[in-house]
């Protein structure tokens, strides 16, 4: 069995300042994130805690503004939302309390109104009826990502509908509109005698900052990827 402590790191952004900071830190056990794992804001604030089992969110999870009120706190039963959840306002009063049997909504669901405690509006569910969905708690940075990851697929199959299948698995968007910005400047340096190698120095180079750019992204990708060692729950009745 591989085991080891984990420290992914904020990556790279315009907060240059901020950098490196630790992320989140907890154990891996052959590839899966195991026990207690705590994330954290870029400021160094605590923003979320809880135990992970087998790569998924397990028993009691709590998350926090950046103002060290709770945001949100509830049970977790193999990956599955389960019991009593409670969401709050940044100010520390309710928000929303819903209730949940392993991903299924049931009882009533209560949503208040900020600064008033009033209710706006409850909701009863068909106990075991509604459709099991899977919601883990995620940090702002976990959202972040899970957004980016789907315009990055969106814009990867359209990539596939126009160039084809085999040539999308060798060749990205980037690199293209890469090679052609080291033509441009190549052929006019190489002008007029020997433009004609504007073309082959403009692929080689492309491909040399392309493999650069893989190599590092990988190093990155291993500090600081967010995802690392999740799972997913097992659909279970």
């Amino acid at each position: 069995m591989t085991s080891y402590d984990k420290i992914i790191r904020w990556p790279i952004s315009i907060r240059f300042w901020e950098t490196g900071r630790i992320y989140a830190k907890g154990r891996i056990e052959d590839g899966l994130r195991q026990g207690m794992w705590t994330f954290y804001y870029r400021t160094g604030a605590k923003q979320m805690e809880g135990l992970y089992k087998d790569g998924v969110q397990q028993g009691l999870w709590t998350k926090w503004w950046p103002n060290g009120n709770i945001t949100s706190q509830g049970g977790f039963d193999e990956g599955w939302m389960h019991g009593t959840w409670i969401d709050y306002f940044d100010n520390g009063e309710k928000a929303q309390e819903s209730h949940w049997d392993r991903g299924r909504i049931t009882g009533t669901t209560t949503v208040w109104k900020k600064n008033t405690g009033k209710v706006l509006k409850q909701q009863k569910h068909k106990d075991g009826k509604e459709e099991r969905k899977y919601y883990p708690l995620m940090s702002n940075r976990d959202t972040a990502f899970a957004m980016a990851t789907a315009q990055k697929m969106g814009m990867k199959m359209a990539w596939t509908n126009l160039v084809g299948e085999k040539i999308a698995q060798y060749l990205e968007p980037w690199q293209c509109a890469l090679w052609v910005l080291l033509f441009v400047p190549a052929y006019a340096l190489l002008e007029p005698r020997i433009g004609w190698i504007a073309v082959p120095a403009g692929m080689a180079g492309a491909a040399v900052i392309a493999l650069c750019v893989v190599v590092a992204s990988v190093i990155h990708d291993s500090i600081t990827r967010p995802d690392i060692g999740i799972s997913r729950p097992k659909p279970k009745d």
